[in-house]
């Protein structure tokens, strides 16, 4: 039995299976890798909790201390060394930062084995600093919602980071918890989350090409610029970059399915803050444009604001107009890509390594083809012009 009947409706936030009280709920990997709960009926007695935690069945949770004029600003974190670790300014750095300072609780997304993408609960900033860093794939978010009301119970102080729908679930699951006031919700600007599986195939066909095992990876490494989608992939004796994931990412053809319906393309925010990069910032205000990167930041509640005040002498920041800073994914929806259905079918038929030569040439290894190609008309074209003479 299924929680719904098409799979634009689901988001895989995880809240269901993590209210079941029978554990009747499993999370089942489908054929593009996302993750679905399935029922276990002999298990199930039928209590409903499942359909009454999903927003896609009920709607949003309310925040009743939403503010009315959203505050926003660009951010950059003053230690030079953050930053450069940091995906964009540090905007997450230096709220998690306070928490830890005050022995509180910080979840966000990490690595598991073979370079799984999960969410994680962090004490010390050694293991939240593993959070910094664009992960474009969907995080299992696991019984990790468990964890963070055991720690809410534990009268600690909690941070929870995650893409808007995960948010959003952990908000229904958490429902009007007494100890809510010591939670505070930091949502992701989000452009997709993509399949899984395809990450794991892509990281297995670079190993078995290049006859190394990897042993770290950077979604985009900082050392290109920070508006760069280049990854580099660690090897034990080697380092190479590529930019195949990045650009199938960009494509929208491996995103989850409900992305393209996605309920927080927006600025009405599930969160207290949210932060991501400062796309169009040299547009906007160019005189704090940065190499190293700029966050945006949206203050979306009271606790919002309560926050960010604590943060601000280990930032620049400067206030900007919401107009000035809205970005496609806090704006509208991006359809679904025509050809999704062809790229699945080549990709289950012919695999990997097929896709990326298919549906990658406009990338940066298409544009150098391109480049040779056009470079080499213009040689001949010069050579016949010459002997011509």
């Amino acid at each position: 039995m299924n929680l719904f009947e098409n799979k634009i409706d689901c988001c895989g936030c995880w809240a269901c299976v993590n209210i079941c009280p029978r554990k009747a709920i499993v999370m089942l990997e489908d054929e593009e890798g996302f993750f679905y709960p399935k029922i276990d009926e002999e298990k199930c007695i039928n209590c409903d909790l499942c359909k009454k935690v999903c927003f896609y069945k009920n709607g949003y949770a309310n925040i009743a201390d939403h503010v009315e004029s959203k505050q926003v600003y660009a951010l950059k974190h003053r230690n030079l060394r953050v930053r450069q670790e940091s995906q964009s300014g540090g905007a997450f750095t230096a709220l998690s930062d306070i928490i830890l300072d005050n022995e509180g609780v910080v979840y966000g997304v990490g690595f598991a084995e073979n370079f799984t993408v999960l969410h994680k609960r962090a004490v010390t900033k050694i293991t939240r600093d593993e959070f910094r860093g664009s992960k474009y794939i969907q995080s299992r978010v696991g019984e990790i919602l468990k964890n963070v009301k055991d720690d809410l119970d534990a009268d600690k102080l909690v941070m929870f980071t995650g893409t808007p729908c995960q948010v959003e679930g952990l908000k229904q699951y958490l429902g009007s918890h007494k100890k809510i006031a010591n939670l505070y919700l930091v949502d992701l600007i989000c452009y997709n989350s993509s399949s899984p599986k395809i990450w794991k195939e892509y990281l297995s066909f670079l190993e078995q090409r290049d006859s190394e095992n990897i042993v770290s990876v950077k979604f985009r490494d900082k050392k290109f610029g920070w508006r760069t989608c280049i990854e580099t992939i660690q090897y034990k004796k080697n380092i190479r970059n590529y930019d195949n994931f990045a650009r199938l990412f960009g494509s929208r053809l491996i995103a989850r399915p409900s992305c393209y319906s996605c309920k927080f393309t927006n600025t009405n925010r599930c969160s207290d803050i949210t932060i991501g990069d400062y796309w169009g910032i040299e547009k906007s205000i160019p005189n704090f444009e940065d190499s190293l990167g700029v966050s945006l930041v949206l203050i979306n509640t009271s606790r919002g604001i309560e926050l960010f005040e604590k943060i601000k002498e280990s930032i620049e920041y400067i206030s900007v107009s919401l107009d000035s800073a809205l970005q496609p994914a806090l704006k509208a929806n991006q359809s679904m890509p025509i050809n999704r259905q062809k790229f699945w079918e080549d990709y289950q038929a012919k695999g990997i390594e097929y896709v990326i030569k298919k549906y990658n040439d406009h990338g940066l290894r298409g544009k150098i083809k391109s480049y040779l190609k056009k470079s080499n008309r213009i040689l001949r074209w010069w050579s016949f012009f010459k002997n011509s003479k």
